[in-house]
């Protein structure tokens, strides 16, 4: 077998291990006990993977759904049969992502009853596609600020911290609005390090940043005469204690709440080392957290490789790496 093919190989075991579809249905079969004896099962969802993730869902719980929506990065979508699907905007939201997202605060609006269970799907791209500017800040404000740092080359974290201060419904504010029903999130992570509050900017998780991390990081990045003065206006209140705060860890909604992480990149990075010994390969997990400018981590992995095969005599190894790297955006 030639080196292509048994990249091949490893690069589908990766993929496979996170594959959305089986990741939800066998974490739903090691629940299934738990979902049992509810009156209502409402399904809710939103990300670039989410349609698979609901087929899961509705395949182990079509007889038992009562409702159900998602939202979908437009072009994803796949065949549901009782769940609901919108497309919307990524990674700048739109009006769609803001239909889509009120028709899911009616659902649990509607729902929100201790006798309800509703299972939350949530993959990468959720914080675009999920989408409920505060009071008083337009969606194309939030479309500025979002683009702003992305181009700046904020990293996800520093992205989510401001998105969640702007937000009706991340950082712990839907888990708010749900309860007091049940509520139980299938989570695919693609960021570094699996924290819950980050991977779509933790709708369902408490919250470790405050408005003054926000503002600092607008600060960081000089965007204060780029930004609008609504959202600078909001930050400001809610820094001097004006508005509330994200939810943080001891309020009552997590008492009811539970994250479950069903597939990342670590996942991912050590099936491909399992293949990789299955080819015989001696097989080395860099890291999982690879984060920076893409064209300097690209030369450390490159430096490293190089470094490596010097060492070596006879032998083939793999080197496997994960993470998510940034880039500044200069000129158009």
């Amino acid at each position: 077998m030639s080196y292509q093919d048994i990249l091949k190989r490893l690069f589908w075991a990766g993929i496979d291990a996170v594959n959305p579809y089986k990741a939800v249905k066998k974490a739903l079969q090691e629940y299934q006990p738990e979902i049992k004896g509810y009156k209502n099962i409402i399904v809710i969802g939103f990300g670039k993977a989410v349609c698979p993730m609901a087929q899961a869902v509705e395949e182990m719980l079509i007889g038992e759904i009562k409702e159900g929506l998602v939202i979908t990065k437009y072009k994803h979508s796949k065949p549901l049969k009782k769940i609901k699907i919108i497309e919307a905007g990524h990674p700048v939201p739109d009006e769609n992502g803001i239909r889509g997202t009120k028709e899911i605060l009616n659902i649990v609006k509607t729902y929100a009853q201790e006798e309800t269970l509703i299972i939350c799907l949530i993959s990468g791209g959720g914080s675009a596609l999920f989408v409920a500017p505060y009071e008083g800040i337009t969606l194309k404000e939030k479309q500025t600020v979002t683009q702003l740092l992305l181009n700046a080359g904020a990293n996800i974290y520093e992205l989510n911290a401001v998105r969640k201060h702007l937000s009706q419904v991340k950082g712990g504010r839907l888990a708010e609005k749900i309860y007091p029903a049940r509520l139980i999130s299938f989570i695919l992570s693609d960021v570094i390090g699996d924290r819950l509050d980050v991977i779509a900017s933790g709708p369902t998780a408490p919250d470790e940043t405050t408005y003054q991390d926000a503002w600092k990081i607008l600060k960081k990045f000089n965007l204060f005469k780029q930004v609008s003065p609504a959202v600078l206006g909001l930050l400001e209140k809610g820094k001097k204690g004006f508005l509330p705060e994200t939810l943080k860890t001891d309020h009552p909604a997590f008492q009811k709440v539970t994250n479950i992480i069903v597939g990342s990149n670590r996942k991912a990075l050590e099936a491909i080392k399992k293949a990789a010994y299955e080819q015989g390969l001696a097989a080395e997990v860099v890291s999982a957290e690879i984060q920076g400018e893409a064209k300097e981590v690209a030369k450390q992995l490159s430096r490293l490789a190089i470094e490596k095969q010097a060492q070596l005599s006879d032998k083939s190894m793999c080197l496997i790496s994960g993470g998510e790297t940034t880039v500044t955006v200069k000129g158009n």
